[in-house]
């Protein structure tokens, strides 16, 4: 695999290619991941992700920062094979919940180009890894806010219910 993005299905036309490859190696240089995208019409059978890697000398073996999405468009089926050195920040969780929720519904609507544009381009500018973790924080935010609200009145409706049950009269 020479370029950051291997089309054998014809599914992208030469131009985008040509541009995502760019921008990818940009990135590559910048962040020194070596992403790549494979689009197929055929399951790939390889010994282990290492064989595969190593084969089609994706990452540096040294560095172990390479890490591939195999496309197959035919059965909409998604694998991401990654070196350990990405292990810790591209993590399984990670990986199965990018390709569930962005990759496979661009698979089976057929908007290939979309599944690079997002890997690439985010609405904020930063990465996607940086969204999903923002995603994650507005879940703690919001739940933060919320707490209060939710929490108290039912403290109060506990500790009340309590009291009754004991003989106290409680009125407000």
């Amino acid at each position: 695999i020479q370029n950051f993005i291997t089309d054998e299905v014809g599914v992208i036309n030469e131009k985008e290619i040509a541009l995502f490859n760019k921008t990818l190696k940009t990135l590559y240089e910048r962040d020194g991941e070596d992403v790549r995208f494979i689009f197929i019409s055929d399951d790939i059978c390889w010994d282990s992700e290492e064989d595969f890697l190593l084969t089609n000398n994706i990452g540096d073996p040294q560095r172990h920062n390479g890490m591939v999405f195999i496309l197959n468009i035919k059965d909409n089926q998604v694998r991401v094979f990654a070196w350990k050195g990405l292990y810790l920040k591209y993590t399984d969780i990670f990986k199965h919940q990018y390709v569930e929720n962005i990759i496979k519904p661009h698979l089976t609507n057929r908007k290939y180009k979309q599944i690079i544009e997002t890997w690439i381009y985010d609405h904020n500018g930063s990465s996607i890894l940086d969204n999903f973790q923002e995603i994650d924080r507005t879940k703690w935010n919001l739940l933060a806010i919320l707490f209060p609200f939710i929490f108290i009145p039912f403290l109060a409706y506990t500790l009340f219910d309590i009291l009754k049950q004991i003989g106290y009269t409680v009125s407000l």
